[in-house]
């Protein structure tokens, strides 16, 4: 101690006056109360304004959660009221099984009516959030007040329907008494339009949120950090392989598509082939339960899918023996219609001038169509088919009149 108190400059420390020793310490203390403003006490008021801020966000959420609990009432009331709405809807809306109801419906609206239903041709359609929108093209002849009843009636249906792509167009034709031609003419209107039908999917309307919402389509890929070296002096490095996106499931709807196959198809496949029509028939049963493909992981999803297509597929081009009239109906030509015990009989010709008699029941067409009825001046031709689903869907053929014989 005594070494160090020797070693003190005393003749310098005699020159320093008092007041140099304030000023030091004054500059001392300036310094340290600069450091503490600029670190302890500058991240102290950050922080509080931090919690500050956090402090109002929670003070509005709060008020917004009293809001909502204060209006309960009239937000229940109202989730009532759309829940009242979208159950009318519903049972507005047909089941699938429905659907030949209201096809028969509509076919047979112009019995006892001046107008006359030409043809109709029922579309797969689209499915949409719990229900399918199923187009019908209607084709129909008829005066002005037939007309416009059948679009009252249409309106009148319980289930629902709208109409779009909607064409009239006048037509001149001649007036035939019970003589024949009176050489008068009359005016009709001939009218073409798209009918939708809204058909209920049952179940879709109880998904949760998370199943309606659909992915996102330009989702981000995974970006690799640049800081981290592929390779090491171990060799490359090892990466975990990002995780697989599944794939968007339509529940069959991959597969509409796919050929539709004639019932009558069917009926020969069933009695030639009993072990492809199982397959059919499973795998028809089989897209019918949604819950079912639900459980099955991507590729096996993916390969039912594939297994059905190539099922139908086979089926489509089973092979039966056909007549010179089930060709394609721009290949065929209504030449005549002779009446024979009150029925109607009808000659058709085929591109190579053989003439043919039609009646009731025979095939006709390349869809294996049967005819329903001979008029006059037409031939009524009706296809039916199955879908992927096993649906039943009816399209109404007309081969026109040509030329009297």
């Amino acid at each position: 101690m005594d070494k160090l108190f020797d070693k003190l400059p005393y003749d310098t420390l005699k020159d320093i006056k008092f007041i140099h020793l304030i000023a030091g310490a004054l500059g001392i203390g300036f310094v340290v109360i600069a450091a503490y403003y600029f670190t302890f006490f500058t991240a102290s008021n950050n922080k509080l304004e931090e919690l500050v801020n956090k402090k109002k966000n929670i003070e509005q959420t709060l008020k917004g959660y009293r809001a909502t609990v204060k209006n309960g009432d009239m937000a229940e009331k109202g989730l009532a009221m759309v829940s009242g709405q979208l159950d009318a809807y519903k049972k507005q809306m047909q089941i699938v099984d429905t659907l030949p109801d209201l096809l028969h419906k509509v076919s047979r609206f112009g019995e006892n009516r001046k107008i006359e239903l030409l043809n109709y041709e029922l579309k797969e359609g689209s499915i949409n959030d719990f229900y399918k929108e199923i187009p019908l093209k209607i084709r129909l002849r008829g005066d002005l007040w037939s007309t416009l009843d059948f679009f009252e009636y249409m309106q009148n249906l319980i289930q629902l329907i709208s109409f779009e792509n909607l064409t009239l167009e006048t037509l001149e034709v001649p007036i035939i008494g019970p003589n024949g031609p009176t050489g008068k003419n009359s005016y009709l209107l001939q009218t073409a339009i798209t009918a939708k039908a809204y058909s209920l999917i049952e179940g879709l309307d109880k998904r949760t949120v998370s199943e309606k919402i659909p992915p996102k389509k330009n989702a981000k890929k995974k970006i690799r950090d640049s800081f981290k070296p592929l390779f090491t002096g171990k060799g490359p490095v090892q990466t975990k392989e990002s995780e697989t996106i599944p794939k968007v499931r339509k529940f069959g709807g991959e597969l509409e598509d796919t050929p539709l196959i004639s019932l009558y198809l069917m009926n020969k496949i069933k009695d030639k082939r009993p072990e492809l029509y199982k397959k059919v028939k499973y795998y028809e049963r089989l897209f019918n339960r949604r819950k079912d493909l639900k459980a099955m992981n991507d590729d096996k999803y993916a390969d039912t899918v594939e297994a059905y297509r190539k099922v139908l597929g086979q089926a489509s081009k089973t092979k039966v023996s056909k007549t010179a009239l089930q060709t394609e109906y721009k290949k065929l030509r209504l030449t005549g219609t002779i009446s024979k015990n009150k029925k109607f009989l009808a000659l058709v010709e085929t591109l190579d001038q053989k003439g043919y008699v039609v009646d009731e029941g025979k095939l006709i067409g390349p869809m294996f169509g049967f005819v329903q009825e001979v008029q006059a001046k037409r031939i009524i031709v009706i296809e039916k088919s199955r879908n992927y689903l096993g649906n039943i869907l009816t399209k109404q053929r007309t081969l026109e009149f040509v030329k009297n014989i």
